[in-house]
């Protein structure tokens, strides 16, 4: 089913915030046990795909070629792809609430991201489903 999507992503790093959001439209498919949001993104003539699965106390985000498996309270490792070439990440989803209704759902995810080992963000996204 088509619905409106917000996707409001907060990166923190020491003193630093990066905020993005994207609002677009996109299908949602609500299975009972898990809700799957598929979507894009268009940046400067590039679509890029997002497809999220939420389960209880797991998430797989997939945008474009990068796959994160963030499961609560367990550290997870992923790639990142770049143009030139992967990143290891290794992340921690510290929390993940879900809140739904008949005409809305949000959900938030707050994770730490470590990249190769060195720079360690904490991330936070949430998403408005309406």
């Amino acid at each position: 089913m088509k619905k409106n999507i917000k996707l409001l992503a907060k990166q923190i790093y020491e003193d630093n915030i990066e905020e993005s959001i994207i609002e677009t439209q996109g299908e949602v498919i609500d299975n009972n046990d898990k809700l799957e949001l598929k979507f894009v993104e268009e940046i400067e003539n590039q679509k890029i795909e997002y497809d999220i699965i939420v389960k209880k106390e797991k998430v797989i985000y997939r945008r474009a070629d990068t796959i994160l498996l963030l499961e609560k309270n367990v550290k997870t490792k992923s790639k990142y792809k770049t143009p030139y070439g992967n990143m290891d990440l290794s992340l921690f989803l510290k929390d993940l609430t879900i809140i739904q209704n008949e005409n809305l759902v949000n959900i938030k995810l707050k994770y730490d991201i470590e990249f190769e080992n060195m720079n360690k963000y904490e991330s936070i996204i949430e998403l408005v489903i309406r």
